[in-house]
């Protein structure tokens, strides 16, 4: 395993280190920097990494924490829910359309694009 070791931090590393110019570096940015200085995480993987964390944080509080899961599992049944009612309503409308159009021939409802 290479070492790769900063036993002196100078002011000019911490200016390079504090990717969010907060005037200090976080653990996690200190991590990501070495990481990729050993070539052992892409840059990229470390976005998708990042990225991936934030959508699973739903309250944004720097924590995956269990509501934040449930909160995010709520959401997504609400939305497979209002997909689900959108579907029964376009059904219902073709449906209703149908029979409004009565005793037309059904190769005339097609071209219609009901």
């Amino acid at each position: 395993m290479a070492t790769f070791l900063l036993e002196d931090l100078s002011v000019e590393d911490l200016d390079a280190l504090d990717e969010d110019e907060s005037g200090g570096v976080s653990k996690l940015e200190y991590i990501k920097f070495m990481l990729q200085a050993m070539n052992k995480c892409e840059p990229a993987l470390f976005d998708n990494l990042q990225a991936q964390f934030d959508r699973i944080d739903v309250l944004g509080d720097g924590r995956i924490t269990k509501k934040d899961l449930t909160m995010r599992a709520k959401r997504k049944l609400k939305s497979v829910s209002k997909k689900l009612e959108l579907s029964a309503y376009k059904r219902s409308l073709v449906r209703n359309k149908k029979r409004s159009l009565g005793g037309v021939r059904p190769e005339a409802v097609s071209r219609l694009n009901v």
